[in-house]
């Protein structure tokens, strides 16, 4: 893994790519938060965040294994499509069912319909796993024009809609199909591009193999998703809508930050990966992390610069209050840089098995944090709460697990290249990367 990889041109579409759909996610936040106010953005972004936990099941995710596995080539590539197909089916179907349930104890009319309507987007996804075939491959500029293309339209007609003052569901039925869109252009954008004809089919032996090799992943994921929305749970528990819509609009903007690292990580995964067995993988783990941890680090510093003036200027000065909150939370792109290391490393290794117990390490902290200091700080508690549950899962549970403690010597090899030779680093070393 050469420097020149962070701007190959594999790279920047990922990056165009992720961009896109980032600007694309706060436009319509913004346009809600304007148009239809704290308290309604509030019910929208607790929608996102119940039936985002629940998408963890729902959607099942298979990317960073099917990955791994397309660029391995070892299973037939039809078989691989096939069997994932069939699990994304049947767990869009359970995630369901689990909306269904959870009507049942939600008080506010507005929420249980935006809650089924949104949930219809968990079939909508069952065809995003060619996403995974795209990047392991490295055309990115497939998935870039189908981001392009199905966030325009997306953008177009939220837009007409919030201008037009339309009922609030019927933005969360319009939010919605954005990955319907997705989703059909990633499977159209496959027929085009795969010239041989797979015979796509089910297999039960890779089935299970994929559940099984990415159930901890999800499990994981189900865990870092909870602490991270607990918080727009709690918040609205403890003090309202009103303050809910005022603590996401700030999250939003932080997820914004942290998009590169994520896009990043993931398109340089399959170099990692290519790398296994051989003897260079440690020294490209290490490049892999120093890259990484060094866009998160870059982020981190100007999420700090521009917090106040992004909040006027997007959401108005009635989300203002929130800034403080902001700030706190203006580490969090370079946590989650450390985790996007870990986590493609993790799958390297086969490792995956024990991803949960730092997760749900990292969610128990956050969610006792949440339950002690919202009431105590408001907004700037939840903020220090999800700080501190990204530091624990992220970076400090590895050292205390054997089987990661490499991993953590990765990292803090990346974090000393980013914060103490980035500014001088020796001409050899950035040859060398």
């Amino acid at each position: 893994m050469r420097f020149n990889d962070l701007i190959s041109s594999n790279q920047l579409y990922a990056i165009l790519g992720k961009g896109i759909e980032g600007v694309k996610v706060i436009g319509i936040n913004v346009l809600i938060a304007r148009m239809y106010g704290p308290e309604l953005f509030g019910k929208f972004s607790f929608i996102l965040a119940v039936l985002s936990v629940i998408a963890v099941l729902a959607e099942f995710r298979l990317q960073s294994v099917l990955i791994r596995e397309y660029s391995k080539k070892e299973i037939e590539l039809g078989v691989l499509i096939g069997s994932g197909l069939v699990i994304n089916l049947f767990f869009a179907i359970t995630g369901g069912g689990l909306v269904y349930i959870y009507t049942f104890i939600e008080p506010d009319p507005v929420v249980v319909s935006g809650a089924l309507i949104y949930s219809i987007s968990f079939f909508y996804k069952i065809p995003r796993l060619f996403r995974a075939f795209f990047i392991s491959i490295e055309r990115n500029i497939w998935i870039t024009k189908c981001e392009i293309l199905a966030s325009l339209l997306t953008i177009v007609g939220v837009t007409y809609l919030a201008f037009e003052k339309a009922d609030f569901l019927l933005i969360v039925f319009a939010r919605s199909l954005d990955f319907f869109l997705m989703s059909g252009l990633l499977l159209v954008s496959y027929i085009l591009f795969s010239r041989k004809r797979n015979k796509i089919r089910f297999d039960f032996k890779v089935s299970k193999f994929l559940v099984v090799s990415s159930a901890p992943l999800v499990l994981s994921g189900a865990a870092m998703l909870l602490f991270q929305r607990i918080d727009i749970v709690l918040i609205r528990y403890y003090m309202g809508d009103y303050q809910a819509g005022l603590y996401s609009s700030i999250t939003n903007i932080m997820t914004l930050f942290s998009l590169l690292p994520i896009v990043l990580s993931e398109s340089l995964a399959p170099k990692v990966f290519k790398s296994i067995g051989t003897d260079d993988f440690d020294e490209i783990s290490k490049k892999f992390s120093w890259i990484i941890i060094s866009v998160g680090a870059v982020l981190s510093l100007l999420m700090i610069l521009f917090a106040y003036p992004l909040v006027l200027i997007l959401y108005g000065e009635v989300y203002l209050s929130a800034v403080p909150a902001l700030l706190i939370m203006s580490v969090s792109p370079l946590l989650i840089s450390l985790g996007c290391v870990a986590g493609q490393l993790i799958v390297a290794q086969h490792t995956q098995k024990n991803t949960y117990i730092k997760s749900i390490a990292g969610c128990i902290i956050t969610i006792l944090a949440n339950f002690l200091l919202i009431p105590l700080f408001g907004l700037m508690g939840a903020a220090v709460s999800s700080v501190l549950g990204l530091l624990v899962a992220n970076f400090f549970a590895h050292y205390f697990m054997p089987v990661y403690k490499n991993i953590f010597h990765t990292q803090m090899h990346g974090l000393k290249l980013t914060f103490l030779k980035d500014l001088k680093l020796p001409r050899k070393l950035i040859k060398n990367v």
